[in-house]
């Protein structure tokens, strides 16, 4: 009489609050108090988990998820590709200083030697030059749109394809149509000069350009006068 009782009592209890844990209970207190061997310390009462806490993401969170994501990795290629710009440009830099430098220092060293100079065009000069043997030998240094480069190149002629030397390139015409170096002269006092008697000084003018694909052109431009010292 008293277990059933109690059983009447607690299944009221139970079933008098809503929810489907509790109802859950329940059940279980009632197979817990209708045993026939009785309660015993062991026996135990497991609640069943929640299910609100087990159901997955919905669509919108989902959604809203696969735009975060697309975002950040958009930002992260988007910064990968600038760095990688940003070093092919650096690269072109420095390749271009080294091969700029290099071609005006071999100008550089001729034309202070020279002893004359012949004036063949904006683009075009030949310098005479000593050698250790007491004669003179003559190298031409010029630049053509056909070839987009600063050469020299033995002897008095620029259009000679034996012994040339590319000294710059990537020299491609300008904006305006004029071509991408030329030469200047000028006399002792720095005027401009109309012949090559008069002729003491020399000024090179470039505009030197690299580009690669997917990246932005490098351009600078040089511009330097050297004296010849050797030509009275």
């Amino acid at each position: 009489m008293r277990i059933s009782t109690i059983r009447r009592a607690c299944l009221q209890n139970v079933l008098s609050s809503r929810g489907p844990q509790k109802r859950a209970v329940a059940i279980q207190l009632d197979d817990f108090v209708g045993s026939r061997s009785g309660p015993s310390r062991n026996d135990t009462i497991v609640k069943r988990p929640n299910i609100a806490c087990l159901r997955g993401f919905t669509l919108v969170e989902l959604m809203v998820a696969a735009t975060l994501g697309a975002m950040v990795l958009a930002a992260v290629l988007t910064t990968n590709l600038e760095l990688m710009r940003s070093g092919a440009r650096v690269t072109q830099y420095a390749e271009m200083s080294s091969q700029v430098r290099r071609g005006i220092e071999q100008f550089e060293g001729d034309v202070k030697s020279a002893i004359t100079i012949t004036w063949n065009g904006a683009s075009d000069i030949t310098l005479t030059l000593p050698t250790q043997s007491g004669t003179t030998s003559q190298v031409t240094y010029a630049w053509t749109n056909a070839t987009q480069s600063f050469f020299l190149v033995p002897g008095a002629s620029s259009a000679a394809t034996v012994g040339r030397i590319y000294l710059v390139r990537g020299i491609p015409l300008l904006a305006d149509g004029s071509a991408g170096l030329t030469f200047a002269r000028y006399d002792r006092d720095g005027n401009a000069a109309t012949t090559d008697l008069a002729t003491k000084k020399v000024q090179v003018s470039l505009n030197v350009v690299r580009s690669a694909a997917n990246t932005a052109g490098t351009d600078t431009a040089v511009s330097a006068i050297f004296v010849l010292r050797n030509k009275p």
